[in-house]
């Protein structure tokens, strides 16, 4: 799933089939790094690459700044 924060200012790909799972963030100013978009991503198998850091309610995430951390995976 593909979703965006109030006012566009943070992209999730989200991990998981319920919310609380593994997210991938991008934040605005790093759009320009995704040329094609998020929709890519949407319902495909994505390997994600960078830190692992904790959001304030205990959910994981990794913070994307690049295309290259996140990768199309085909089966």
């Amino acid at each position: 799933e593909i979703g965006t924060a109030p006012g566009d200012d943070v992209r999730f790909l989200n991990f998981g089939r319920k919310r609380g799972g593994f997210v991938a963030v991008i934040f605005r100013e790093f759009y320009g790094n995704f040329p094609e978009g998020f929709e890519i991503y949407k319902q495909r198998k994505v390997r994600v690459e960078g830190i692992l850091e904790k959001y304030r309610n205990g959910q994981i995430q990794i913070r994307l700044n690049s295309a290259d951390q996140a990768r199309i995976v085909e089966p």
